[in-house]
């Protein structure tokens, strides 16, 4: 049967795009959690962040990650879901754990390239302010990444 792999890492490190390709390779369901949160709640995660705030989105993505089929799938993590309440614990106990690490250089090339207004920590942020709010917020999360029980450096990807 198997367990589930949870693939985290920080904001645009490419866990979808490396989770898509792992669950095709591997012949296993692949799930976004974030797809799996918007089709639960009927609302995009921005417009929560917007209209009920962070921490209401972060129960919310807790409870939804705990629905998830104990059984063998590929599951692609928001770049915060192993930094709250005991989200990395529980997919640590449920599941096999990856976190994609890259350089923080290579992440906001990505950030910059994708469309940052589905990113509700960054939407209408200059380039500065998302650069001085990435190098923040990469070395508050960074530990809760490195509990996964896989590193796989993602820079190439």
């Amino acid at each position: 049967m198997g367990v589930p792999i949870f693939i985290v890492g920080f904001t645009a490190v490419g866990k979808s795009t490396y989770g898509k390709t792992f669950a095709k390779k591997n012949n296993l369901p692949f799930i976004d959690l974030d797809k799996l949160i918007e089709e639960q709640s009927g609302i995009s995660i921005s417009t929560m962040f917007t209209r009920f705030g962070e921490d209401y989105f972060r129960k919310q993505e807790s409870e939804i990650l705990k629905t998830v089929p104990i059984e063998a799938s590929v599951v692609a993590c928001g770049g915060g879901t192993a930094c709250f309440f005991d989200n990395m614990d529980w997919m640590n106990a449920n599941g096999k754990t990856i976190y994609l690490k890259a350089p923080l250089k290579f992440i906001l090339n990505n950030i910059r390239q994708s469309q940052t207004n589905k990113r509700p920590l960054i939407k209408g942020k200059s380039d500065v302010a998302i650069v001085a709010w990435a190098e923040l917020l990469f070395a508050e999360r960074e530990p809760h990444y490195l509990k996964a029980q896989e590193i796989i450096e993602t820079k190439n990807i």
